[in-house]
């Protein structure tokens, strides 16, 4: 018998090792943590992998009349360190109905022609994370679906890419885009790639469309399709599969849940993501869950005022919802992430799937259909619904925070037996945390368990969440209890809920031993999962820490200095008085549960720790790459004129050096140039205060780049990465003085700037005065335009300086009149200047435009900065010294010693006397 339609044979042959026991036991297993990157750990990871599919019909309902959507999404957010989630807009329905008067009484009658219109659009806009819709492309209409991408790049600022077309394995040849011919993989490529070059021509945009969109990796597969892209491989962003590994037909829990199961699956796509890297561009599972839906038990209601999911109890048999998916969402994620793939997004809304394949017709009269209150009941796939949370939710929260910050993942099990052993690395390549994962099947009974110790473990202790629940079957709307480190999310609002339970383990030697019972997944940190800040205040102050619920922000821009830091506090309050002095007697400390990517706050600043670094564009470009922020570079500017500025767009804003001059002090009332903005930290500005010295290059540096990670900012938002957007997100509120502690105390921030110091392994014993300290004083400031204003952002000025109404296409301009106007200030003669454009990345444009020579031209210059850089690392003292008493020994053998002494005396000598005119250099020995 062949298989079913929606399941690839692989998946039904699969072999699959459930470790049945026979009774209640602790298997032992050992694993030793590699100190750095082991070579068979994956690729940079994206900085937010875990995204969220939603049906494409249900999307508006799940926006508007489902409160705990923008929840879940927040919850996703935190947990993945301030990276919003990426959402897919596509599946089946690929449509959205105009109010009609029309209802279907099977899945056979679902209409045929459907319509959205802009506001459907301006709803996907609101989202701040990134977006990909999808288009159709069946009904072969391509100047409809071009009208409606247009609408697309208009009214969603964080438009990721464009699906043309949903799952064409299941187009057949009475299909408008077939042409009355076969349809055919060949068929399907050659469609692909016309329409990728058409829309994109139409758009004016190249890296828009998400190509494939295929059911699996059968014959329709990114590896036919990506060979064929020619001249249309320029309008691919990424490539795309789904991913259901089993039906409501073959629907089988504990293999869905397999460890050894899930690595065979995933591993199947490993030709689909070879063939993505060969076009250099990311392989996304655009959707995937556990199981399809049987098309038997799903219908469809369209109504006039909206339409209703009447029913949906397929989905893989019954498996979707159930604590054991979630165990496999878990444990997918990171199999899906060292395969390579950059976001998984798996289909979190009630979908409908196996329907006839209907119309996407776009009209610009289309009203945003809105539907009735009772329209999302608890469904097979459904993370969370109006009533009910979904329990793969769980799986995926915890996938979320499993890989917050990180930049790499191990394996580090062989992947054939039912326990899995992940290692997380920053992006210093440090281990930093551990997934362990018991994927035997439980139900009922005595529960068996897996002892893991772990060797090598980098830190003195180690801390532990663990995700469990009372049966694999468990599910959150039939009374299941699961729960996160103690935490649940609450049914119809999913805020989280209850004391969280963090585990603690003492290391002996860089060991620990860690038990996981069957279906369990323990997910462990080696750096402490707190972090503080220590901050001395004028008195006592009054934050209602049991009152705040966790996630509310309603003091972030009033109130109390310290409110944001009491959402995450841990009711750790202490006063330590002796601490602080003057005016500032109380002494707080607050310490957060869960680790905030790169914010590990020690101590108040006090001026040390922060090396001197070069102006140099080769040491900005990589410190920020350093901090986790993608497609940025720096160019030094040779000339002030704002045709240079132009040439590199999109320019973020400029960073400038000057001479400080003595005297110089900032004016509380107004400054010299421009006017002082107050208002502008609440209208979203980032600026700090400078509150130590020799840093004040990396802010200026981070005064642009963390104003520009926005569409508000800039038509390219520059990706700022999980440790700065974290650090952002937390500051926010801050007052300036408070946000430049912040910043000075950030560890992760201060060690990427002393990564660039220069090494110094000689002792400056010149005496100097006070005016030869002043005379080698610089500092940094940055210019940017934000929310249509120029802003200067000088850290020792009280507020951001305006400079008046300017966008990204007059910065240019508006920024050399400003800087020739301080410029002129200077006593003349004066040149001691320098000025660097904080640009995108100049090879991105290079493989946009198929510039070779400009892409070579920049990759050079790359590898330059690299030994540039390795060199400012390194301390030759031991080198030139080995190299002096070699050149020594060869003298003194062939007894040429004091003639090289003395001819040297007298080189010195001349040079002296040209230097100083003549006059001679008394007592040279």
């Amino acid at each position: 018998m062949p298989p079913p339609k929606h399941i690839h044979p692989r998946q039904i042959l699969a072999p699959v090792l459930l470790g049945l026991l026979t009774s209640a036991t602790a298997t032992s297993l050992s694993f030793t943590i590699p100190s750095s990157v082991p070579s068979n750990a994956s690729g940079i990871l994206d900085p937010a992998p875990v995204g969220v599919s939603f049906e494409f019909f249900a999307f508006p309902e799940y926006f508007q009349g489902v409160p705990a959507t923008n929840v879940c999404l927040e919850n996703l957010k935190d947990a993945a360190g301030g990276t919003s989630p990426p959402i897919r807009i596509g599946g089946t329905t690929h449509s959205l109905a105009t109010p009609v008067s029309y209802s279907v009484s099977s899945p056979s009658d679902a209409p045929t022609s459907l319509t959205f219109g802009p506001s459907f659009m301006e709803l996907a806009g609101d989202y701040d994370g990134s977006v990909t819709i999808g288009l159709n492309r069946r009904l072969n209409n391509i100047t409809n679906t071009i009208e409606a991408a247009h609408v697309a790049v208009s009214k969603i600022q964080k438009l990721y890419a464009i699906e043309l077309g949903n799952e064409p394995n299941f187009y057949t040849s009475s299909d408008p885009i077939a042409n009355s011919s076969a349809w055919t993989p060949a068929a399907d490529a050659a469609s692909q790639v016309s329409w990728q070059k058409s829309v994109g021509t139409a758009l004016d945009k190249t890296a828009i469309i998400q190509a494939g969109v295929f059911f699996g990796s059968d014959e329709w597969n990114i590896a036919e399709l990506a060979p064929k892209e020619g001249d249309s491989a320029p309008y691919v962003k990424s490539f795309c599969d789904h991913y259901y590994p089993q039906s409501a037909s073959t629907a089988n829990l504990p293999q869905l849940m397999n460890h050894s199961a899930i690595v065979q699956g995933v591993v199947g796509f490993a030709a689909d993501v070879s063939a993505a890297d060969s076009k250099n561009v990311p392989f996304v599972f655009g959707e995937t869950n556990s199981g399809t839906i049987n098309p038997k038990l799903l219908l469809v209601k369209f109504q006039t005022n909206g339409y209703s999911l009447l029913k949906a109890t397929g989905g893989g048999g019954g498996i979707s919802p159930t604590y054991g998916a979630a165990l496999w969402i878990l444990d997918y994620v990171m199999q899906a992430v060292i395969l390579g793939a950059k976001v998984t997004r798996t289909q979190a809304s009630c979908p409908v799937k196996d329907l006839p394949r209907h119309s996407n017709s776009f009209s610009t009269k289309a009203r945003l259909a809105t539907t009735p209150a009772n329209s999302v009941p608890p469904g097979q796939y459904c993370w969370w619904g109006r009533y009910d949370m979904g329990a793969p939710y769980y799986g995926a929260y915890t996938a979320a925070l499993t890989l917050s910050g990180a930049s790499r993942l191990a394996q580090l099990d062989a992947g054939d037996s039912p326990y899995a052993v992940y290692t997380v690395y920053n992006e210093a390549g440090k281990p930093i945390r551990a997934l362990l994962y018991n994927s035997e099947y439980y139900t009922t009974g005595t529960r068996d368990s897996v002892s893991v110790t772990l060797s090598g473990i980098p830190s003195s202790t180690a801390s532990a969440r663990r995700l469990t629940g009372n049966a694999a079957t468990a599910r959150v709307d039939q009374g299941g209890n699961i729960t996160i480190a103690g935490l649940t999310f609450a049914n119809g609002t999913c805020v989280i809920q209850g004391s969280e339970v963090v585990e603690k383990y003492a290391v002996d030697n860089g060991m620990a031993t860690f038990n996981v019972a069957a279906s369990e997944a323990l997910l462990t940190q080696f750096a402490p999962f707190a972090a503080c800040l220590h901050v001395c205040t004028e008195g006592a102050i009054n934050i209602p820490l049991s009152g705040l619920a966790r996630g509310q922000d309603q003091n972030r821009r009033k109130g109390n200095d310290i409110a944001r830091a009491a959402l995450f506090a841990l009711n750790q309050l202490t006063a330590h008085s002796s601490l602080c002095s003057g005016n500032w007697t109380t002494y707080h400390t607050f310490c957060w549960g869960r680790p905030i990517p790169g914010i590990y706050f020690t101590a108040m600043a006090d001026g040390g720790g922060w090396s001197t670094i070069e102006s140099d564009e080769g040491v900005f470009t990589s410190l920020i790459e350093n901090l986790g922020v993608k497609g940025v570079q720096f160019e030094e500017l040779v000339s002030l004129d704002a045709d240079t500025i132009r040439s590199l767009s999109p320019v973020y804003g400029v960073i400038f050096l000057f001479k400080w001059i003595g005297g110089q002090s900032r004016d509380a009332t107004a400054p010299p140039d421009g006017t002082y903005d107050q208002n502008a930290a609440d209208n979203g500005v980032f600026f700090a205060g400078q509150t130590i010295q020799n840093a004040c290059g990396t802010q200026a540096i981070l005064s642009v780049i963390l104003n520009q990670d926005t569409a508000a900012s800039t038509p390219v938002p520059i990706d700022i990465g999980s440790e700065l957007a974290s650090f952002k997100e937390f500051t926010t509120g801050f007052p300036s003085d408070l946000r430049g502690e912040a910043l000075s105390n950030s560890e992760v921030i201060r060690t990427a700037h002393n990564a660039f110091a220069r090494a110094s392994p000689f002792v400056d014993e010149t005496q100097r005065t006070a005016a030869d300290e002043d005379a080698d004083v610089y500092h940094f400031i940055a210019y940017t335009p934000v929310n249509g204003v120029l802003y200067e952002l000088d850290g020792l000025q009280p507020f951001p300086i305006s400079h008046g109404p300017c966008d990204v296409d007059s910065f240019p301009e508006k920024v050399i009149e400003v800087i020739q106007r301080r410029i002129q200030r200077y006593p003349e003669g004066e040149i001691r200047f320098n000025l660097m454009a904080v640009v995108r990345d100049l090879r991105i444009r290079a493989r946009e435009t198929g510039d070779t020579e400009l892409l070579e031209r920049e990759e050079r210059k790359r590898r330059a900065w690299a030994w540039e850089n390795a060199l400012r690392r390194a301390n030759f003292v031991g080198f030139i010294g080995e190299v002096l008493k070699g050149v020594v020994d060869m003298k003194v053998k062939d007894g040429t010693y004091n003639e090289w002494i003395e001819a040297a005396k007298k080189e010195t000598q001349r040079r002296v006397e040209s230097r100083r005119g003549g006059h001679g250099l008394a007592g040279l020995e």
